[in-house]
């Protein structure tokens, strides 16, 4: 019978940064790599679906020097050569045969263990599975883990791994399943001298008042002390420190773990004392010095996973234990690890830092610091819903067995992972967070059961959905919610998993591969990540607020969109309207009518419009004004509204041609427009890559008059300026000259009348206009003022700085 690994694939999980620096080295991305999307449909394990999958099986349970074959079989949705696999063993198994192709490297460590690494690269064939099948030898007894990883690119989504879990049995012995342990060993200790980090963020000491503590301990009922248990006369304290290994081998102290020193008598042990352990991992508890019969206690240490706030529990652990442990009301109990007897402790005592003894339960750790991190993180200062009187308990099932999907459950309101995913801090923040929205909801659910808002029919996650593909407002808002939270945890800007990623900072309008909108958990994860952080990307992630009111107004409302959050957060008093939030919104295509400001002569440089781009500017000086937009290598058009609605339109301009300049001039003289706001829209034109300059200009307060030359400097960026003309009924000619080869300025002369209809014009309603000697000639035109008129000129190609000298003067025929 084979011993079936599970499946996994694209979730989320680690930092960008960390997430790359934890891919084992030699496991290098395909050149060419297809991301991801909804083409792809293969089963993960977790609430998203992959492009490729791993699966790993043993023959049988080995015992010491029986060798037994492990299969790999790699199966993706496409074609691609250079997919690259690695299969790590522990140290107590080794490769008798490798598997067809691979190679073995050396150096490769992961939880403290060198790892015996077989590396190389397949041809994988759409739908068409490979079967890579290799020998391993039993070198020593105990538990062990097979992980087996692919990875075709590092998108999300191209990448999967999984995790083979068994016991080795001794020599001779029958081999077993593997079996939890009630109680691990605690017997690896830090190296001297070597300190643990601080794992994460540079946090802050947290500590927490253990759900389990036993008052009469803690009130110190004998030998006196003090009411929590401290120091006094009578007692004696015991400390030390408590650690674990990630992935890399690195030390993290281990935060909020709780510590219990229990009297072990021949009788059976009896609690002595309860803490918990702060920011650098240590703790100190402290109990009567003597037992009642004199002698000084002999005091055992265990090590558990659990608080007040959250506990890891063993997927399928069973056993009653010894009396130490803590019995969930689920069955699973919390990981507990026990120290050797000290006998006789003298008050003072230190027993120094310790770990599990197998590294194979340094994922529990991790995933229990994970937690922490998201603890330490919250604005809240104590429960997950600061709304609580009575804080509730996140509760995560994790083992390095577990193949069970890795989801937040709404049925038993706990969080489920599979073997692999204890180490991926990303997932284990993401199902977090599912959590807290859950507890957060209920509380102001009418519905008292599990019916809970967010699981209504018709938000609920389709199966399979996607990070950058269209679910409905529902799934999109609690997943990209869940998923704005490890970003922020951590500081990143890449959602990843199992070494692959997908970036959240860079995508906007037109980003292959995305969907766009509030339907789209990636674009709602991105804005509000852009909303919050302090790296401001162009065009228009243009806010740096933090995360306190997006939180707070997650916590304080049932939100089953984004639109409702948004609603809710105007409740709450936030931002809602500025140019600047609608700006960054708009930045990751949600668009709650931005219309972007113009500053009157400061040119903008715009992407190509994958979707129309909405503008605003006022008009302020008494006068001609224009809105003109150069295009690059593309057709762009240019409307103009009188309404932020846009339904009031006052004309548009849109010459032929993707290098003509198109605009629209308003006259806001004495008995035209009134001053006031405009609305410019340049629309989508399709597909495309060119972007484009838009200006607003106003004219200066001095006109143009007869024989006196003025003068105007264009830099590259500019594209119009306008001047009033203070002539009527004369015939003038005029010239615009520029000063270097390189400039190719036009000239078009607008006027108005008594007439509402000529108040806005483009430049097709000209009176007369000069725009065919092209660059370094000067352009000349003769017209007869009428009415109010203008002169408009146009940069339509230049490099440098420009100054432009104009002429009024009087026709010489």
């Amino acid at each position: 019978m084979w011993a079936v690994g599970g499946l996994l694939v694209a979730t989320v999980a680690g930092t960008g940064a960390a997430a790359r620096a934890d891919t084992p080295a030699g496991l290098r991305p395909a050149a060419q790599a297809a991301p991801a999307g909804p083409g792809c449909s293969l089963p993960s394990g977790s609430e998203f679906a992959s492009c490729v999958r791993v699966q790993a099986s043993l023959a049988k349970f080995p015992a010491v020097g029986e060798t037994v074959d492990v299969r790999v079989e790699v199966l993706a949705q496409f074609t691609r050569d250079d997919v690259q696999v690695q299969v790590d063993l522990p140290e107590n198994l080794s490769w008798e045969s490798l598997p067809k192709g691979m190679r073995e490297v050396s150096g490769a460590k992961a939880y403290g263990q060198v790892l015996h690494r077989a590396d190389g690269s397949v041809t994988l064939s759409a739908d068409r599975p490979v079967l890579l099948t290799g020998r391993v030898r039993a070198t020593s007894a105990g538990q062990a883990q097979i992980r087996a990883r692919v990875a075709a690119g590092d998108v999300l989504g191209e990448t999967a791994e999984t995790v083979v879990s068994t016991t080795i049995a001794a020599a001779g012995a029958a081999p077993a399943a593997a079996a939890p342990r009630a109680v691990r060993e605690a017997t690896r200790q830090a190296a001297a001298g070597v300190a643990p980090q601080k794992a994460g963020l540079g946090r802050k000491a947290q500590r927490f008042a253990p759900v389990t503590q036993d008052p009469s301990a803690a009130r110190a009922a004998r030998g006196g002390g003090t009411a929590d248990g401290g120091p006094g006369p009578g007692r004696a304290c015991i400390s030390g420190g408590w650690e674990y290994l990630d992935r890399n081998g690195s030390s993290h102290a281990s935060m909020n773990v709780e510590v219990k020193a229990f009297d072990a008598d021949a009788s059976g042990e009896s609690l002595l004392a309860v803490g918990v352990t702060d920011q650098e991992g240590n703790y100190e508890l402290c109990f009567p010095a003597v037992e009642e019969d004199g002698s000084g206690q002999d005091v055992v240490i265990a090590y558990l996973t659990e608080n007040n706030l959250w506990a890891l529990r063993q997927t399928g652990s069973t056993e009653t234990g010894t009396g130490t442990g803590t019995t969930s009301t689920a069955g699973d109990r919390v990981f507990e690890w026990g120290s050797e007897v000290f006998e006789n402790v003298a008050d003072g005592l230190n027993v120094g830092v310790r770990g599990p003894a197998d590294p194979a339960d340094n994922p529990a750790l991790e995933a229990f610091d994970t937690v922490n991190d998201v603890a330490l993180w919250k604005v809240a200062a104590s429960c997950w819903d600061e709304k609580d009187t009575v804080c509730q308990q996140i509760v995560l099932h994790w083992s390095a067995a577990s193949t069970e999907s890795t989801a937040y459950s709404y049925s038993d309101n706990a969080i489920h992972l599979k073997a692999n995913h204890g180490s991926e801090r990303m997932t284990v923040a993401h199902e977090v967070t599912h959590a807290i929205m859950d507890m957060s909801y209920r509380l102001h659910d009418e519905v008292s059961d599990h019916s809970d808002s967010i699981e209504q029919p018709g938000i609920r996650c389709p199966s399979p959905h996607y990070v950058r593909a269209a679910s409905n407002l529902g799934c999109a808002w609690k997943e990209g919610f869940s998923n704005w939270v490890p970003l922020s945890v951590y500081q990143a800007s890449d959602f990843c998993l199992e070494g692959g990623c997908i970036p959240m900072e860079t995508p906007t309008w037109g980003t292959a591969t995305w969907a766009d909108g509030p339907m789209v958990e990636g674009r709602v994860a991105a804005a509000l990540h852009d909303l919050e952080d302090a790296q401001n990307d162009k065009h228009w992630d243009r806010t740096s607020e933090g995360r306190a009111s997006i939180w707070h107004t997650m916590q304080h409302h049932v939100n089953l969109s984004f639109s409702e959050f948004w609603n809710s957060r105007q409740t709450d008093g936030f931002d809602t309207t500025s140019s600047s939030v609608l700006a960054t919104l708009f930045q990751n295509t949600i668009d709650l009518g931005f219309r972007d400001p113009l500053t009157a002569n400061v040119p903008v440089y715009r992407p190509h419009p994958a979707t129309s781009h909405n503008f605003q500017f006022d008009t302020v000086l008494h006068g001609w004004s224009v809105m003109a937009v150069r295009p690059a290598g593309t057709d762009y058009d240019l409307r103009l509204f009188d309404d932020s609605l846009q339904a009031t339109s006052l004309g548009e301009s849109n010459a032929a041609g993707s290098s003509e300049v198109d605009f629209v001039a308003v006259d806001s003289g004495s008995g035209r427009r009134a001053l006031g706001d405009y609305y410019p829209r340049v629309p989508s034109p399709g597909p495309g890559t060119s972007a484009y300059q838009a200006e607003f200009t106003e004219a200066p307060t001095a006109p143009l008059v007869r024989e006196v030359t003025r003068t105007v400097s264009m830099a590259p960026d500019d594209v119009a300026a306008v001047f009033n003309v203070a002539l009527t009924g004369e015939r003038v000619r005029l010239t615009l000259t520029p000063e270097n080869s390189t400039q190719d300025g036009e000239l078009y002369v607008m006027c108005s009348t008594a007439d509402a209809t000529t108040w806005v014009a483009n430049r097709a309603h000209n009176v007369a206009r000069a725009n065919a000697v092209g660059r370094g000639a000067t352009e000349t035109v003769t017209f007869e003022a009428t009415g109010s008129c203008a002169v408009v000129v146009i940069n339509k190609a230049g490099k440098g700085t420009y100054r432009t000298l104009l002429h009024v003067v009087a026709p010489t025929t």
